[in-house]
Order: C-alpha cells, then sequence, then structure tokens
C-alpha cells in the first residue's frame, strides 16, 4: 500500500502559521477583562424560587442588568410579620421583572463596590382551599364546608441600592446587593365559606404605598 506523500514545505508553513496566529489570537482573549455576569439568586432558591440577573458592562465605570424571578415569595421578613399579626399567611406565590443600572466607585466590573438605581415589577398571588366537616348542634347533622381564599398583588418599586461584587479564578461571582426604595402596591381579594352548594364571603381592595428594602445575593459566572 503506497504511503501518504508528506506536504509540501510551501503548504505546511502556511498550515502551521495559520494554526499558530489563531492560538496567538486567542491569547489576549482568555486574559481579557470580564464584560458579563450572570448569577442565580441564593437565598431565592430556598424559598424556593428560581432568580437569574444578567449585568453586561457599558464603558468603564458603569453597568446595566436585567433581572427575573418565579416561583414561591418567602422573605426573611416573613416570620416575624407573622409573629406580630399572630396570624399564619397562606403560601404565596410571585413573578418578578426588573432593571438597574450602576455605576463602580470603587474597583471595576470584575471587583469593586456599587452605587445605583433599581426599578421592579412584581406580581403576588394566593390560593388555599380547605375542607372541614362540621356538625349541626341541633339536628347532629354533618355537612362539609369549603374556605378559600385567593388574592393578586401588583407592586411597582423604585430605588437606590449599593453592592458589591468579587470575581474569583477564571469567573466565579459573587454579588450582593442592598437597598431602600418606595412602591406602590394594589390588589385584590376574596374569602368564601361555601357549604351545602351555596356560599358567600366579603371582597377586599388594598391599595398601599410607603418605603421598603430590598436586596439580593447572587452567585454565578462571569466572562
Amino acid at each position: 500500500m503506497p504511503r501518504p506523500s508528506p506536504l509540501p514545505s510551501a503548504v505546511r508553513v502556511p498550515a502551521l502559521g495559520a494554526v499558530l496566529g489563531v492560538a496567538l489570537a486567542a491569547v489576549p482573549a482568555l486574559g481579557a477583562p470580564s464584560r458579563n455576569t450572570a448569577t442565580v439568586g441564593a437565598v431565592k432558591a430556598s424559598w424556593p424560587a428560581l432568580g437569574l440577573e444578567y449585568e453586561r458592562a457599558v464603558g468603564e465605570r458603569f453597568s446595566a442588568s436585567g433581572f427575573g424571578s418565579l416561583g414561591r415569595f418567602e422573605p426573611l421578613l416573613l416570620p416575624l410579620a407573622e409573629k406580630a399579626a399572630k396570624q399564619k399567611v397562606p403560601p404565596l406565590s410571585y413573578r418578578e421583572l426588573g432593571g438597574r443600572f450602576q455605576w463602580y466607585v470603587g474597583g471595576d466590573f470584575e471587583k469593586g463596590w456599587q452605587l445605583g438605581s433599581t426599578l421592579r415589577w412584581t406580581r403576588y398571588s394566593v390560593y388555599q382551599s380547605r375542607t372541614q366537616t362540621v356538625s349541626h348542634n341541633k339536628t347532629d347533622e354533618t355537612g362539609e364546608v369549603t374556605q378559600t381564599a385567593k388574592g393578586r398583588a401588583n407592586m411597582g418599586m423604585i430605588g437606590a441600592h449599593t453592592g458589591y461584587k468579587r470575581t474569583f479564578g477564571p469567573g466565579f461571582t459573587a454579588q450582593a446587593t442592598l437597598g431602600w426604595g418606595y412602591f406602590y402596591l394594589q390588589g385584590r381579594g376574596s374569602f368564601v365559606a361555601e357549604a351545602y352548594g351555596q356560599g358567600a364571603g366579603p371582597n377586599a381592595t388594598v391599595v398601599s404605598t410607603g418605603p421598603t428594602p430590598f436586596g439580593n445575593l447572587g452567585i454565578g459566572w462571569s466572562f
């Protein structure tokens, strides 16, 4: 079987040069500063909820972010609020969309302190239904009573935040944000008790405004 002839030197040299050229061109890119960061909300994951945020560098000292969340809403202060009200809050689910703009006052995009503004929209919803068997005191008849609570609220918020971000090694990133904002919330809810096929209950409309703290702890990757 004939052996393949080696490539002529006129072909080998340009081919080798092309490979070396690609390798040398990739070296600066590998060491280039990160311009993007994608993180997952670490605290929200324990509720459980999925929170994602994407941040893009804008110039040398500024960045813009977009974020969204979906899942159960169970903030750290909820148990304290339930204790103060002496009432258990039904499970809340929520959806959230928002954006941030920040200025790196110290450090840079990969490691530095931030000051910025946050704009956020959130929808909360609740649904809980419970059926009990009850008996009439005089007739001893038994029947089922179904209690249903449901509601939905939309909240808009604008605020200012500070934060710190640190990138380790090739790209692992941790970022913390803490801020104070002003919110406007509007919602409607109802409570219905149904027995023997008939039910009635009050409806409520809620409007609330005021200051509120907010924050996030994210872990992810910069690239």
